[in-house]
């Protein structure tokens, strides 16, 4: 398959779902595309840095499952040197 072959084929694609099919350069600049592009990727890593990391999350289930255990009995022995 060529690249002509594939801009066919996604044009069709467009053309089924309904879609307009872009046959210039478009209205945007690169610039304010990337402006945009940045500004959004700060929302999205603002967001991400609020919520708890994987590893926070694991931190935390195992200091609530510690927190369940039953107390330990004390077993009479002392701990210390052995001779």
């Amino acid at each position: 398959m060529y690249m002509r072959d594939w801009i066919a084929k996604l044009d069709d694609f467009l053309r089924l779902s309904e879609r307009e099919i872009l046959t210039h350069a478009g209205r945007v600049s690169h610039e304010l595309a990337a402006a945009t592009a940045e500004a959004e990727f700060e929302k999205f890593q603002a967001t991400q840095l609020a919520q708890p990391s994987e590893v926070e999350k694991q931190f935390e289930a195992m200091v609530a499952m510690v927190k369940q255990l039953p107390p330990k009995k004390p077993t009479g022995r002392k701990r210390g040197k052995t001779s």
